[in-house]
């Protein structure tokens, strides 16, 4: 028939990958993200960087600095890597939350590397551990302040209540931040669709 002779004349054509230009921003934006998150990561590791603080209270995820009361005078109390840490919960989440960040950066550079690849699935799954990282290290944070707060009460008898400092704050937007890689990682074409392209 003659719509059978059409369509060997004119057969389906197959379906065409996105255009070049979404893939190239996609990487492009991809290894931008990493970029910031493995940065981000390591800087809030840094012992004076602070994840909580109250006046002159300020927790880091390396140690506790207090106020000595009726004077100016501020004492630190250092949380170290001991094996005892691990006897100690509180201690262990502090150890957790450094771990995660350390982890999350490392993937977050490997994702960088595999993305300039074009190695989607490598992308996609090192994002992936580097937004599992990220909750990680908010999360065991977050419990470590919940644990802690009993003794953070004031003489008053109500409670010192701790609010975001530098290190939480950067450490929630770099986790908003990881599971936007993720998706864009997605969008990361492989060699062989730019092969197809050309």
């Amino acid at each position: 028939s003659q719509s059978a002779f059409s369509l060997q004349q004119h057969p389906p054509s197959p379906p065409q990958p996105p255009p070049l230009f979404i893939m190239g921003a996609s990487k492009t934006i991809t290894i931008i993200m990493h970029l910031i998150m493995a940065v981000a990561f390591i800087a809030i590791l840094v012992p004076d960087v602070y994840w909580a603080k109250v006046g002159d209270d300020k927790i880091s995820l390396w140690k506790n600095c207090s106020s000595v009361e009726g004077s100016s005078e501020v004492t630190c109390d250092k949380y170290a890597i001991e094996k005892s840490d691990i006897k100690d919960e509180h201690k262990a989440m502090i150890d957790g939350a450094r771990a995660s960040c350390t982890l999350a950066s490392f993937f977050a550079l490997v994702a960088f590397a595999v993305t300039l690849c074009d190695r989607k699935f490598g992308a996609v799954f090192c994002s992936f551990l580097v937004a599992v990282f990220a909750t990680t290290a908010v999360g065991t944070f977050a419990v470590f302040m919940k644990a802690n707060k009993i003794e953070w009460e004031g003489g008053d008898g109500g409670d010192r209540t701790y609010k975001p400092a530098m290190g939480l704050i950067v450490a929630a937007c770099t986790l908003v931040v990881s599971y936007l890689a993720v998706i864009t990682s997605c969008c990361v074409s492989r060699n062989s669709d730019y092969e197809n392209i050309a």
